[in-house]
Order: C-alpha cells, then sequence, then structure tokens
C-alpha cells in the first residue's frame, strides 16, 4: 500500500531539491551548446532557414518528454509502489482514490528535478527567441513555485506523477512540429503521427479526468476528518492547494 503523511523528516530539503534543478537545467543548456559548436565546426548554421539552436530545443524537449514521460508510465502501470493506488483508483474505489491525494513515491526526487530543469531551459530558449506564450509561462511558473513545496511537505506526489506521465505524449507534438518544418505535412508520416498522438491523448489525459475527478471528491482533502493523522498545518494548506490546482492542470497542458 501507497504510504500515507509520510513525516516531514523523510522529504527532501527544499534547498538541495532546488540545486538538483537547477544542475539539470545547466545540463540542457550544456547539452545544447556542444551540439551548436560540434554543428558549427562542420559549417552548419541553419537546417530548413532555422537556426540549429531550434533543432536541438526540439531535440532535447523530445528527449524530455521520452525520460520523464516513460518512466512515470512505467511507475503507474508496473511498479507496485504506483500501480496498485492507481489500479484502485481505475476501478473508482476509496482506497484509489486516498493514494492518489495522500500518497508518496519514490520517483519524485529523480523525475521532479529533471523536469523543473527542462521547464527553466525552455523558458529560456522561447524568451530567446522571443517566442513565448502567456500559457507556458504560466504553466512553467506555477511547476517551478508549487511543485518543489508540495514535495517539501510530501503532499501531491502521484498527481505530479500523473502529470508527469502525460509527458509520453510529448514525443508525437515533436514529432509533428518537426514534420511540419521539413515540408512533409501532407506525407504518410505525419498522418500516422497525428493518429498516435490523437489516440494516446485520449487514452491518457482524457479517459482518466472522471476517475481523477473522483478521487478528488472521495478523499476530499477540504474535510479535516478525511487527511492523514500526521498532517501538520503546512500539509493541510498544501494538499489543498495541490487539489485546486490538480484539475486546473489540464487547462495547462
Amino acid at each position: 500500500e501507497t504510504p500515507m503523511g509520510v513525516a516531514m523528516e523523510d522529504a527532501p530539503l527544499l534547498g538541495q531539491f532546488y540545486k538538483e534543478t537547477i544542475v539539470c537545467s545547466v545540463l540542457f543548456l550544456i547539452l545544447q551548446q556542444i551540439g551548436i559548436w560540434g554543428l558549427r565546426a562542420f559549417g552548419i548554421r541553419t537546417f530548413m532557414e532555422k537556426e540549429t539552436r531550434w533543432w536541438l530545443h526540439q531535440m532535447l524537449n523530445m528527449t524530455h518528454h521520452i525520460v520523464v514521460g516513460i518512466t512515470a508510465s512505467y511507475a503507474i502501470l508496473w511498479d507496485p509502489e504506483c500501480s496498485e493506488g492507481f489500479g484502485e483508483l481505475s476501478r473508482y474505489t476509496y482506497a484509489g482514490a486516498r493514494s492518489l491525494n495522500y500518497g508518496t513515491s519514490k520517483y519524485i526526487p529523480l523525475l521532479v528535478p529533471w523536469t523543473l530543469g527542462y521547464m527553466i531551459f525552455d523558458l529560456l530558449q522561447l524568451i530567446y527567441i522571443r517566442k513565448w506564450k502567456i500559457l507556458i509561462l504560466l504553466h512553467h511558473t506555477l511547476a517551478l513555485i508549487l511543485w518543489p513545496t508540495f514535495i517539501k511537505w510530501n503532499v501531491g506526489h502521484m498527481w505530479i506523477m500523473y502529470y508527469m506521465s502525460t509527458e509520453i505524449t510529448g514525443p508525437f507534438n515533436v514529432t509533428r512540429i518537426i514534420l511540419s518544418e521539413v515540408s512533409l505535412k501532407q506525407s504518410r508520416a505525419f498522418i500516422i503521427n497525428g493518429v498516435a498522438f490523437t489516440v494516446l491523448f485520449i487514452i491518457w489525459r482524457l479517459l482518466p479526468i472522471p476517475a481523477l475527478g473522483f478521487a478528488l471528491y472521495r478523499a476530499n482533502p477540504f474535510n479535516n476528518s478525511m487527511l492523514p493523522p500526521s498532517y501538520n498545518w503546512e500539509m493541510k494548506v498544501c494538499v489543498r492547494v495541490a487539489a485546486v490546482f490538480a484539475m486546473a492542470a489540464p487547462l495547462l497542458n
């Protein structure tokens, strides 16, 4: 059974967590710069009228989606720590609702710094090329502020795990962008990729929404009697903020 209300001392230190996030962000920047230098060594500065920086951004974007999406999806589907709770959730049980709202996961300290590090890198790239959008800025900023806070107080782990698992649709979106840039929008590859993206989007992002809503209603983190006894007032505040943003997240994805 997924542990509920883990003691605060078992949570990652916030300062250490942000250091790991910054390290991951710098790693993405270094990898991109190495790619730029390497391509320039061969005299390649642009491809299909796009700077190499843009192409490398897409490749790192793809890497982020694959690493996070596959790892989080694996945990949800096959790792007993997560899969038992999500299995119960798919059957609309009270145990599943409690697991989603109050469970914790060992994958969080591993995946979240990588994810937030990429978000910092992504924002810097979009600002640099002056193509940032308010929705992306809002999405990344809220995650950068709220996720570390939730993790510090050991709440919202399973919500974060689920939303990281939805990155599994990301590679298809990046592929769509790349195929569009190389003038293959009418190709069979573009159509197959689009169908795969749509099917996976429906299965992994849309169909779970009723179960997620049921979990919030059934576990009701706004009722003190439903919360784990070990929760202090900070954890109670965080789990309620997490609940509010949990159902708002689909609007930003």
